[in-house]
């Protein structure tokens, strides 16, 4: 299977000169943690997270006013659409993401992949192992 087959082909994302008062209030309106950060190229350039604005903003007492770019995570993390589904759980397993993005060919964000997704594509057990790869990383002590 490929990534292109799992992937959610309707993405919101922000750019890097957005508010995080912007990004907090599209995540609040689609129901989502998760923004990407693409150029004006539509090619991604990092990622913003819930947790990333509470944690490296309000945590911190930065305004509301404060560009996306100061507070998201600059590591990329992305396939292509035509790889197999097994290298992008593959990415999240090494890398301790729960989310990868999708590019096209001319490297323009076009999908997302979720942790949340692949139990529609995967047994339970291999969804499980997944799982308990990626979330080691918040079991640290």
């Amino acid at each position: 299977m490929k990534c292109k087959d799992a992937m959610k082909r309707w993405v919101i994302s922000v750019a890097p000169n957005d508010s995080i008062l912007r990004a907090a209030e599209r995540m609040l309106q689609h129901d989502v943690g998760f923004l990407p950060v693409c150029g004006d190229d539509s090619r991604p350039i990092g990622a913003i997270t819930d947790r990333d604005i509470a944690i490296r903003a309000v945590a911190r007492g930065k305004p509301p006013s404060t560009p996306v770019a100061e507070v998201m995570s600059a590591e990329v993390l992305c396939l292509h659409e035509d790889a197999e589904l097994r290298a992008a759980e593959q990415m999240m397993m090494d890398h301790g993401k729960a989310r990868i993005m999708c590019i096209d060919g001319d490297g323009c964000l076009c999908g997302v992949i979720s942790l949340s997704d692949l139990p529609n594509f995967e047994s339970a057990r291999k969804s499980g192992e997944i799982f308990a790869k990626v979330s080691e990383r918040e079991a640290q002590p």
